[in-house]
């Protein structure tokens, strides 16, 4: 779903979206997750599609195409000009501290509080809490937009996602000392932000939103995770839901609370169920498109064509995205043609 330049910024609402190559997650919070510019190894799956991507930056020595590739977090006239300034200056305040705190926090080189509840957390002055949250904002509202671009769906309310853009398009026209010298953030939705010892350096090799809706909402920011509360009626199976410890839910790591920017700090352990968590979704998922395709047009059962499929697809190795989702192509092809409604 391309957009033009002359439809209207997404953001603003107002001005002509001139922009090229907007962020959806931006670059500078995930760069130790994808790799530097220019050098970027990224992975998209989208397991309602039963497809799969791979984007090489144009100096990675695995970019063997000659045309300029895109990555799928990249889009161009979704913003305007003057909005993709705004959300600069906050990425400019924020990737760096962010960045350094998360080897800080892996090299033990930060002191770690408790909350009264135990919940460990870190906590810093600058850059200020309130450019931290509404910087946090900007990622979850474009988030929560990339979803429809490739075909996907989000439950989250339409006013709520309103309530967000409005909050991210009136503070940023404000300078950043006013932002910091606001009471408004008090009373924004709630944010809780967390992190963990990252000792494997793919582990925050995911962003976007959870599959499952819960409030609050999860989202996932490489290095960092993020939950927004779209109320204060927390899902009864939030757990299930997310793979995120309940126990995380406490005033006292709730950002808009604190006097100084607060954030949680989890075991890796915890860190690393949520991410098998998602992938064994993922998995599932993509595995299921097939499995769908083939109940469309034979009379196999769904055991009898999940088996089939489990066979055909377990005999190679395959090292590439597109040698995976070609895989199970042929396989799904292959299955089809031998029970087409026979």
């Amino acid at each position: 779903m391309d957009r033009t330049p002359d439809q209207l910024c997404l953001l603003c609402l107002s001005n002509k979206a001139d922009f090229k190559g907007s962020h959806f997650t931006p670059s500078c919070i995930i760069k130790n997750v994808i790799g530097k510019k220019g050098y970027e190894n990224e992975i998209a799956i989208y397991p309602t599609k039963g497809s799969l991507s791979q984007f090489y930056g144009r100096s990675n020595l695995n970019n063997t195409d000659t045309k300029t590739q895109k990555t799928d977090n990249v889009l161009d006239h979704i913003l305007c000009s003057s909005c993709e300034k705004k959300l600069g200056l906050l990425e400019s305040e924020c990737c760096t501290k962010l960045n350094e705190l998360t080897e800080s926090i892996k090299a033990k080189k930060i002191k770690i509080y408790k909350t009264s509840k135990g919940n460990n957390f870190v906590q810093f002055k600058k850059p200020d809490k309130n450019i931290i949250i509404l910087f946090f904002y900007s990622i979850i509202w474009r988030q929560i937009i990339n979803v429809p671009f490739y075909g996907g769906t989000i439950d989250i309310p339409d006013n709520f996602v309103e309530k967000l853009r409005l909050i991210i398009t009136t503070e940023t026209n404000y300078a950043l000392t006013e932002i910091k010298n606001s009471n408004n953030f008090k009373n924004y939705p709630k944010l809780i932000v967390y992190t963990t010892y990252h000792f494997d350096p793919y582990s925050g090799n995911n962003y976007n939103p959870n599959p499952y809706s819960s409030n609050p909402e999860f989202f996932a920011i490489g290095l960092y995770n993020a939950l927004l509360f779209v109320n204060d009626d927390i899902s009864k199976n939030f757990e299930l839901l997310t793979y995120v410890p309940a126990s995380l839910l406490e005033n006292d790591l709730i950002m808009n609370n604190s006097a100084e920017t607060k954030i949680g700090v989890i075991t890796y352990e915890t860190w690393q169920r949520r991410m098998k968590f998602l992938l064994a979704l993922n998995v599932y998922d993509f595995t299921s498109t097939f499995v769908n395709r083939i109940l469309e047009q034979t009379k196999l059962t769904i055991i009898e064509a999940e088996n089939l499929l489990k066979q055909r697809t377990a005999t190679e190795n395959i090292f590439t995205p597109q040698g995976l989702q070609e895989h199970f192509e042929n396989a799904t092809n292959e299955i089809i043609n031998r029970f087409n409604k026979q």
